[in-house]
């Protein structure tokens, strides 16, 4: 290898740690805390298990969850905070090292559930 490409190949990685490091927010909540914070035992230790529903019941997931913090006066519903949301899956978003899974504001659609609603 020249000294010209040793060169431009130490700036470049000079560039790239600047950039991961710059990418890095560490105000921002990663949601494993958040969630191990919750149920008292690491996330990664519980088996991830999915099932999938229309997109006609959320509103009434939305119902439970709003009687379930209801029933709490610390309880508090959050989100998932930008566009990866909507691509990755639990297991990915609580991922520390790829900084997807920051909590955010939950996100809401406006649906029809009756008549007069």
């Amino acid at each position: 290898m020249d000294a010209e490409l040793r060169a431009f190949m130490m700036s470049f990685n000079k560039l790239a740690d600047l950039a991961e490091e710059f990418g890095q927010k560490p105000n921002e909540a990663q949601l494993a805390p958040v969630l191990e914070k919750h149920l008292k035992v690491s996330p990664s230790s519980l088996p991830l298990i999915t099932e999938s529903f229309g997109s006609h019941r959320l509103a009434d997931a939305n119902i439970i969850l709003d009687r379930i913090a209801g029933n709490d006066p610390s309880a508090k519903i959050v989100g998932i905070a930008g566009q990866q949301r909507y691509h990755s899956d639990l297991a990915d978003l609580l991922m520390p090292e790829n900084h997807m899974g920051i909590v955010g504001e939950p996100s809401y659609a406006s649906l029809a559930v009756g008549p007069d609603q």
